[in-house]
């Protein structure tokens, strides 16, 4: 239990989402947002070579599958479209290689 928490960051996403709800203030909601996506790219599992045996072509699609996950957050879709003419945004969109590749479609 402890390393699923520990590493999912699962109570960590509930407290963001908490504090996005009853914030007023957009920019603050946009930063709440982003650390909830934060929390939702390590709840996805990163593949492990060992779980794979002798089948690297089956590690090497996990693995695309897993990058994939990143930037199709669940979160990013609403960040985007309701906090999008916020200054937060403006600083996550240069500093998150995500986020402007889900923007971007790649």
């Amino acid at each position: 239990m402890f390393r699923k928490e520990y590493y999912g960051c699962f109570t960590a996403e509930k407290f963001f989402e908490k504090a996005m709800k009853v914030s007023a203030d957009k920019n603050f909601q946009a930063k709440a947002l982003f650390m909830m996506a934060k929390c939702a790219q390590k709840q996805v599992q990163m593949p492990q070579y060992n779980e794979f045996p002798n089948n690297y072509d089956a590690y090497s699609d996990a693995v695309k599958n897993y990058y994939s996950s990143f930037k199709r957050n669940k979160y990013f879709p609403v960040l985007v479209k309701d906090y999008e003419s916020t200054a937060f945004y403006k600083t996550a969109y240069s500093s998150c290689s995500y986020l402007r590749d889900f923007v971007r479609r790649k």
